[in-house]
């Protein structure tokens, strides 16, 4: 107690001040071997993980027949790991290096305080900011496969596009041949012709034109049953041979999470309700007439009434189908945080000594 009758700390002598910091960098020292290797094999481990995961997206992607065009070779994630991998062996070098005896001094300590010690520290910080690494790794399977998905949904609705515009196409051209006689002229044939002709060159344009409402996430059992509908209201119940391609390539490679295989009568059930859906957007007609002319401006009126409502659609929907699925992936968080920790690993394990004296070496040899 002092003389002021407060809690007073003894005071320490040089020789004891020496002792307690030397036990310290004894004890971290005596770590390094231990924490270096440890560092070392989570990186390792880890980025391994990283790039087998990616080789597996891109075999998805190839047999899905889409293109898959991110890389972690894009990034700075593999030197990150260079760099680490090599801040350590230097590390080992120069803990192999460090010779501490009893005899050493407060300036002997200080030097090691100001070269080791920062780095061994940088090693226990890179331990520990590693652990997050793992979890990045689910985080990049979760982005990458939604991305693939929705990368499959425009490759789907394109398909789809392009079964339609050529049905319509056909059907112009077929249409455009068929002459209608003096006859047929005089009970309005000729009008009936024109607006069928019109109808399918509605028809072509909107395909073209009109896309899904775009959504975050797609089913793929949705996406199967797009196409169903598809080849049932306007395919005569057929799939164009790149519409089966493509069905057949999802099932090959997915699973419905609820329903195991996507089976031929399980996917039928699924798109009743996109048809039901469908038939609830279409116009209201006529009632049914009697007799030949009534028959014909019956169809007439029915062509003239569905043109119309294709008129407003494809004015709704005025811009091509890649534009408008041009939304936007789910931006690569996990790779980038990845590459940010890997980057701050590589920045406590460098050696700013050895740096700092680099630079100054160079700008002698360049001056």
């Amino acid at each position: 107690m002092g003389l002021d009758g407060t809690n007073e700390e003894p005071q320490l002598n040089i020789e004891e001040q020496i002792e307690i910091r030397l036990q310290g960098i004894l004890k971290k020292i005596s770590d390094a071997p231990s924490n270096l290797s440890i560092l070392d094999g989570i990186i390792s481990e880890i980025y391994q993980q990283l790039l087998d995961e990616e080789k597996k997206l891109k075999e998805i992607a190839r047999a899905l027949e889409i293109d898959y065009n991110r890389a972690i070779s894009c990034t700075s994630i593999g030197q990150n790991v260079s760099k680490i991998r090599n801040n350590i062996k230097y590390i080992q070098s120069k803990v192999a290096e460090t010779n501490i005896t009893s005899q050493i001094s407060g300036q002997e300590l200080d030097e090691i305080s100001s070269t080791i010690i920062p780095l061994l520290d940088g090693i226990s910080f890179g331990i520990e900011v590693s652990k997050e690494l793992r979890n990045i790794i689910e985080q990049y399977k979760k982005e990458e496969r939604s991305n693939i998905k929705k990368e499959l949904y425009t490759k789907v609705q394109e398909t789809i596009q392009r079964a339609k515009v050529h049905k319509y196409s056909e059907e112009v051209e077929k249409i455009q041949k068929k002459k209608v006689g003096f006859l047929g002229r005089i009970i309005g044939k000729d009008i009936l012709r024109d607006e069928k002709l019109k109808n399918a060159i509605l028809k072509r344009d909107l395909a073209q034109k009109e896309v899904p409402q775009v959504k975050t996430s797609v089913p793929i059992s949705e996406m199967i049953a797009d196409m169903y509908a598809t080849s049932i209201i306007e395919l005569d119940s057929k799939f164009t041979p790149e519409m089966a391609n493509v069905r057949n390539n999802i099932i090959s490679n997915f699973k419905d999470t609820n329903n195991g295989e996507f089976t031929e009568e399980y996917m039928k059930q699924r798109v009743q309700n996109k048809l039901k859906s469908r038939e609830r957007n279409l116009p209201m007609v006529p009632m049914p007439a009697t007799g030949l002319f009534s028959k014909i401006k019956e169809q007439i009126q029915e062509l003239q009434l569905e043109n119309s409502e294709l008129e407003i659609r494809i004015e709704r929907n005025d811009g091509s189908l890649q534009n408008r699925l041009n939304y936007c992936l789910v931006e690569e968080d996990a790779i980038k945080k990845f590459e940010q920790i890997t980057k701050s690993i590589v920045v406590s394990t460098t050696d700013r000594n050895l740096e700092d004296r680099l630079q100054k070496e160079y700008q002698e040899v360049k001056n």
